[in-house]
């Protein structure tokens, strides 16, 4: 597909462009405008796919990654974007500018400037991380970038500009400090009073935000937030009895949003030891 130049469509349930199970796809010399859709390009199940020199600029996604959603291409492949520039685009649920979901793709002398959604204002990626993320000397200086630029984009939730998902947890007081290991101390067997906060931190290390208020959040997103929990458990439940709320839910608390852990019952001291930064549920280890 070359030298295509659509602008002011409105289909609220579809993309202008569906391929599915193409092995080979190329799109060049295009412009995208202005159109209110659920996506520009939706490209799924291919083997390979090459975007050079086009444009998406004011487009309104009522869905994800308004200009381009891609997802489950072969992974062996080279998949490539090159001289292509999103801005001012606009996506209802995640990524303003581009969805990929088990996708490798490389992106080289691009821009994403003033794109909007609720997770991932530029970019959003699941499953698979891109190369042009792992190419990348840090994803906390996005700015540094030479090849790729971000400017203004933002996100509601988390990822201004990239997101996957929740990257790291760590205390409220210390947000230098991984959670790996913590000791708690000065707590009684039998006492209720335990208390800690933890904080989510996003892959730019900006923190992830959660409003207890509708601020118009789809139901996909929504529902996503839902499973934004962590559960404490016991391994050893002979030396370590863990009574009352075990399963906490990431909220807003004021100005903060966090993981409120209190109104736990312990029957032991609690050590946590190698906390897993996993994707939802964050799973803690204890021991005595």
């Amino acid at each position: 597909m070359n030298n295509l130049f659509i602008k002011k469509n409105t289909l609220e349930q579809s993309a202008i462009i569906q391929i599915n199970q193409i092995s080979n796809v190329a799109i060049a010399n295009s412009f995208f405008s202005q159109n209110q859709i659920q996506s520009c390009i939706l490209a799924s199940n291919g083997d390979q796919i090459v975007i050079k020199n086009t444009n998406f600029t004011n487009n309104k996604s009522y869905g994800s990654g308004t200009g381009l959603n891609l997802n489950n291409f072969n992974l062996t492949n080279s998949n490539l974007m090159i001289d292509c520039h999103f801005s001012e685009n606009i996506s209802q649920d995640e990524g303003g500018a581009m969805l990929l979901q088990n996708v490798d793709i490389d992106i080289q002398n691009s821009s994403f400037v003033n794109n909007t959604s609720s997770i991932g204002g530029a970019i959003r990626y699941k499953e698979y991380i891109p190369s042009f993320v792992k190419n990348m000397k840090s994803t906390r200086n996005l700015q540094s970038q030479q090849s790729i630029i971000f400017k203004g984009n933002r996100a509601k939730i988390f990822g201004q500009n990239i997101g996957s998902y929740p990257y790291k947890i760590v205390l409220k007081e210390d947000l230098s400090r991984d959670l790996e290991s913590y000791v708690f101390e000065n707590y009684r067997s039998g006492d209720n009073n335990f208390s800690l906060k933890l904080i989510l931190l996003d892959e730019e290390y900006n923190r992830v935000k959660v409003s207890s208020k509708d601020i118009g959040y789809s139901q996909k997103i929504q529902n996503e937030i839902k499973t934004y929990q962590l559960q404490i458990i016991s391994l050893n439940l002979t030396e370590l009895e863990i009574k009352d709320i075990t399963q906490f839910q990431y909220e807003q608390d004021g100005q903060d949003y966090l993981f409120n852990l209190k109104g736990i019952f312990m029957m032991s001291m609690l050590v946590l030891e190698n906390v897993k930064q996993e994707k939802f549920m964050q799973k803690f280890r204890r021991k005595i």
